[in-house]
């Protein structure tokens, strides 16, 4: 595991409260969609979560799964994701650092534009 991207994941986690409401929030402020008159939707956020947020929706399905199972499914214990996911510790610590890698090549792609 890449040490600071599970740290920036995990503060990505507490900003979803656990619950797929962020994403979707996300999804409207992403969208540019706006309510009422002509006010865009007002949605707290720091730019550090927003970029987490964008890298996270841009990995492949597999991927996505697994980093929301691991980091906003927070009240499973290990062996209750690992089952979920249908998969073994080895391989659930393999595929998020794989999912860490593509976020942290996300991220650079967003500071150097």
């Amino acid at each position: 595991m890449i040490e600071a991207m599970h740290e920036r994941l995990l503060d990505w986690a507490e900003a979803c409260g656990g619950g797929g409401a962020f994403s979707t929030a996300w999804a409207y402020a992403l969208s540019g969609e706006s309510r009422g008159e002509g006010q865009g939707l007002a949605v707290p956020f720091s730019m550090a979560v927003y970029e987490i947020e964008k890298a996270v929706q841009g990995l492949p399905e597999a991927l996505k799964l697994i980093v929301k199972e691991f980091y906003i499914n927070s009240t499973s214990t290990l062996a209750q994701k690992l089952n979920a996911l249908g998969m073994s510790k080895r391989t659930l610590y393999r595929r998020l650092d794989e999912a860490h890698k593509e976020i942290e090549q996300a991220l650079m792609g967003v500071m150097h534009a």
